[in-house]
């Protein structure tokens, strides 16, 4: 009873006027991280499981990526299992030469995002945190959605030490190094095949998160 109570008063404060796409990119990720998403999830991976926003479809692809399909973007998901496996300590460090750059962490979870813009306002985005990363490319009307739903998913990923052990006892998991390199291709579109479908998503609908109004 107690642990509802908190959380209604969280929202409440939280809750406020500002739309996500008027909102800062630091206000973006310090209210998205505080959010009840963190300890929730709906998506099930092998050895992994996560929350995955509404207006989102993931296409998975083999044990360690996942394509996720928005109406207006693809998120390319990688979950490194191994290094999760192993406790690697990663050093994050900020880049001074890029659009925008944030050392994040929460609760020991430890991670960074990286913005990057390019030369046809397009902005790719990428995230590493709790051994997950994702990168998506996406235009400046629709930034702050897509940062949104990006640190909701690596925010609450967990994973699962049995099936990762047992993954590994069968050979099934390879590292980050051997993985193809999917978000730095010059054809994106032709290094897997993804499913068409996705989950249409209103311009009038609220975004799913709780201290957008």
């Amino acid at each position: 009873m107690k642990k509802i109570l908190v959380l209604l008063v969280t929202l409440v404060l939280l809750t406020g006027c500002v739309a996500i796409q008027d909102a800062s990119i630091d206000t973006i990720i310090d209210e998205t991280m505080s959010t009840k998403y963190n300890d929730l999830y709906n998506h099930v991976g092998k050895g992994y499981k996560y929350y995955l926003p509404k207006t989102l479809i993931s296409k998975v692809t083999d044990n360690n990526n996942e394509i996720i399909k928005s109406k207006k973007c693809d998120y390319y998901l990688y979950v490194d299992l191994i290094s999760y496996h192993n406790k690697v300590d990663f050093n994050y460090r900020e880049q001074t030469d890029i659009y925008f750059s944030k050392l994040i962490e929460k609760n020991g979870r430890k991670g960074i995002i990286n913005i990057y813009e390019n030369a046809d306002d397009k902005f790719l985005l990428k995230i590493e945190y709790n051994y997950a990363y994702i990168e998506v490319i996406t235009d400046k009307d629709n930034l702050n959605k897509t940062l949104a739903n990006a640190i909701i998913i690596v925010t609450s990923m967990n994973y699962n030490d049995d099936i990762i052990e047992k993954l590994l006892d069968e050979g099934m998991l390879s590292s980050i190094e051997e993985t193809v390199d999917i978000f730095d291709s010059k054809d994106k579109q032709n290094v897997l095949e993804v499913d068409d479908t996705y989950i249409e998503e209103d311009e009038t609908t609220k975004y799913d998160n709780s201290w957008i109004k």
